[in-house]
């Protein structure tokens, strides 16, 4: 519409107040998301140590002859990497929660973005973009 009528440039200005409160769900949504991964990637970065030291601990045990030794570091290990294959499910799931939401918000920007035409639609995409980035959440709402 805006280039059958010959204009360049078309900003606005709008407000709707479910839209924003949706937006701050999600933006807690991703902080919540992110700080789990965090505390799965360490918990992961710990089981993998163990599991390391398993191998090495029951491959210590075949060299030497002791078979239950042996026996009970192979043991560990497949506990351990239960373990493992459970927080895997779970970063998966939060994964997907993760991009979910950044999707949600990418198209919240994408719709605020539409209102307007030429430099001020880019400039929003611009600054919600850097927003994110920077970790300046707040100033998108």
């Amino acid at each position: 519409m805006c280039s059958y009528m010959n204009i360049d440039n078309l900003e606005s200005h709008a407000d709707f107040p479910d839209e924003i409160q949706e937006l701050k769900e999600l933006i807690k949504k991703v902080n919540g998301a992110n700080e789990a991964r965090l505390h799965l990637a360490a918990d992961m970065a710990e089981s993998v140590k163990n599991a390391k030291t398993f191998i090495v601990k029951a491959e210590d045990a075949r060299i030497l002859g002791d078979m239950k030794q042996m026996k009970k570091m192979y043991s560990n290990l497949f506990i351990e990497n239960r373990s493992l294959i459970g927080e895997l499910l779970k970063r998966t799931s939060n994964h997907e929660t993760l991009v979910t939401s950044l999707k949600s918000i990418n198209a919240m920007i994408n719709k605020a973005s539409n209102l307007r035409y030429g430099a001020p639609k880019t400039k929003v995409v611009t600054l919600c973009r850097t927003a994110i980035k920077e970790n300046n959440i707040f100033s998108l709402v």
